[in-house]
């Protein structure tokens, strides 16, 4: 049997609960929890890693990568 696994953002289950917030993508579970604390005028989701930040997650997010994983 072949078992493929799916991965999905954290925080994905909020993309409905308020249509008019930008989304903000981070690397860590933990930073987004901190972050919608702070800044609750997003929709903070998470990649859990920075491998994980790739093909259609990338498109039309704000992304604050962790220090040292942003090249300008």
């Amino acid at each position: 049997m072949l078992r493929f696994k799916i991965e999905c953002l954290f925080g994905l289950h909020l993309l409905n609960s308020d249509k008019q917030k930008a989304i903000a993508l981070v690397e860590s579970e933990k930073t987004a929890v901190i972050a919608s604390i702070a800044f609750p005028q997003f929709i903070w989701m998470a990649t859990g890693g920075l491998m994980n930040l790739k093909g259609p997650h990338a498109d039309n997010l704000i992304f604050f990568p962790d220090a040292g994983c942003f090249n300008t």
